[in-house]
């Protein structure tokens, strides 16, 4: 749990051992987490304080929880699950038989669509609070794995590729190839997208594309506050951008065992050199990586244990084509902890 914006993070115990699929705050008070096997689903109403199990009757895992206020709410997995009363009791809505639902949105009380499968994926349709669900979209061997529905017609799912509807989801065409698995959209066209260690965005309704952050670690929940301030986690990570995903810091541990500063470099934009600069407040090791627009790694600047110190690396793209660059610094304490920034360059040729 973090109190000033991502900055410190405190270890918060819960009291249960199972694995976690997706934790979702209506509130600064009340939250709810989907967990596996058992297909429990945890409730506060504190803050995350304390956890009360509220067992849903259900076999399977639950992927994620969708929740319009505090007593309205949905879960998806194998099944889709409703209450109506808090998460005290859940009627089952939907089985899809042999394969898990990932993502879920409705406009309204009523009109909501759930998306998941893989051989096929499937988008299915609901106008009567999910009581009856009707199957709008299917082909084989596309992942789908996440909607968002901007008004009645306008919608868009994502998975192995993204799709877009006009028409409420009677019709769907294929707008972009990117792989994505988690979506966030702060407002008109402007979302931003996760897959693996990647977070990219679009400011133009999910036409294109523009790599943001590129981790070495998995990545698989995201959130944003607001344009510029968000939050990725993965394993054994946490990273909070507050500069619209320009620069993003991991912030994984309650108190950071050291301290470095990664500067923009300059000139940018470039052609053809430019000087990076970073300081470390101690002994580490110390990556420094340039990477694509592609998230491909195209040079390696800096591979090895350095002390304390200010340092400065000049960057020759001379054999790259113009465009955007991403520059990542890491550096790993002695007690394994690491701490990574990346930072774009614009070569213009």
């Amino acid at each position: 749990k973090t109190t000033n914006a991502g900055r410190d993070w405190f270890y918060k115990d819960i009291g249960f051992s199972r694995s976690f699929y997706d934790i979702n705050f209506i509130d600064k008070n009340t939250g709810w987490i989907a967990g596996e096997l058992s297909s429990y689903i945890l409730k506060t109403t504190n803050g995350g304080e304390n956890w009360i199990s509220k067992h849903p009757a259900s076999g399977g895992v639950m992927q994620k929880s969708y929740f319009m206020d505090n007593m309205t709410g949905w879960l998806i997995g194998d099944s889709i699950l409703k209450t109506t009363d808090g998460g005290e009791s859940w009627q089952s809505q939907f089985l899809l038989s042999g394969q898990d639902l990932f993502g879920i949105d409705f406009i309204d009380q009523n009109t909501g669509w759930v998306v998941g499968g893989f051989i096929p994926g499937k988008i299915f349709k609901s106008t009567d609070a999910g009581n009856s669900w009707v199957e709008k979209f299917s082909k084989s061997f596309v992942a789908l794995k996440d909607v968002k529905f901007l008004d009645n017609n306008t919608g868009f799912v994502f998975g192995d590729e993204v799709y877009k509807t006009t028409d409420g989801g009677d019709n769907w065409m294929v707008i972009n190839e990117i792989f994505l698995t988690r979506i966030v959209h702060i407002k008109d066209g402007i979302f931003y997208g996760m897959s693996a260690g990647k977070i990219s965005k679009t400011i133009d309704s999910c036409k294109s594309w523009t790599l943001q952050y590129l981790s070495g670690s998995s990545l698989f929940g995201l959130d944003f506050i607001n344009e510029n301030s968000g939050w990725a986690v993965g394993n054994g990570v946490i990273i909070h951008t507050s500069t619209g995903g320009i620069t993003f810091v991991n912030n994984n541990s309650a108190e950071l065992p050291f301290n470095f500063i990664l500067s923009q470099n300059y000139p940018n934009p470039f052609n053809p050199k430019t000087i990076i600069k970073y300081q470390c407040s101690m002994y580490n090791e110390i990556s420094l990586k340039v990477f694509d627009i592609l998230g491909k790694e195209v040079m390696t600047l800096v591979n090895e244990k350095q002390p304390a110190g200010n340092y400065s690396v000049e960057f020759d793209g001379s054999g790259l084509l113009s465009g955007i660059y991403f520059y990542e610094l890491e550096a790993i304490g002695s007690d394994g902890n690491n701490f990574v920034m990346t930072k774009r360059m614009v070569l213009l040729k």
